[in-house]
């Protein structure tokens, strides 16, 4: 654990003691960043297996031959792959959003927005989470007035511009 590290470096005086606490409390806050992204990840690709339930389904567009159309594309590549062909397709993919206009014609359509807004909405929230990280240490009065100034100019500057 590199807290732990940072802990015993200090404790062999190579690291000030209060540096090495701020240090190992800035990593533990990263570990959770880390983990918190990947929550949202999974937590997005579970969308698509949403998404490919409501076309199973039949809810919003796909009735009648279009619900027979999610049926023989679900049997071919599978719930799964269909699924990852929806994520690629939010992304960006023109591959598989052309092999979904192929296999389903407009029917994904609706999905593949909704995921993208979806994707969009939580890389906004890490950016968000990313930007108040690096924001947190300037806001400590314990920083140097002199040291700081410069930090706390540009800090203004991107809290305008946001």
């Amino acid at each position: 654990d590199p807290a732990e590290q940072l802990a015993a470096n200090a404790g062999l005086n190579l690291i000030p003691p209060g540096v090495a606490q701020l240090l190992a409390a800035g990593l533990r806050d990263d570990a959770a960043r880390v983990q918190g992204a990947g929550a949202a990840i999974k937590a997005w690709d579970g969308c698509a297996g949403k998404a490919l339930h409501l076309l199973e389904e039949g809810s919003g567009p796909a009735v009648g031959s279009d619900a027979r159309r999610v049926a023989a594309a679900v049997k071919a590549y599978g719930r799964s792959g269909l699924a990852t062909l929806l994520l690629a397709a939010a992304i960006g993919n023109d591959d598989a959003r052309l092999l979904l206009a192929r296999l389903l014609g407009d029917v994904p359509n609706g999905a593949v927005a909704a995921l993208r807004d979806d994707l969009a909405a939580r890389a906004l929230g890490q950016v968000d989470a990313e930007f108040a990280a690096a924001l947190a240490p300037l806001a400590g009065p314990h920083l140097e007035h002199d040291a700081a100034i410069g930090l706390r100019v540009r800090l203004a500057e991107l809290r305008r511009q946001a």
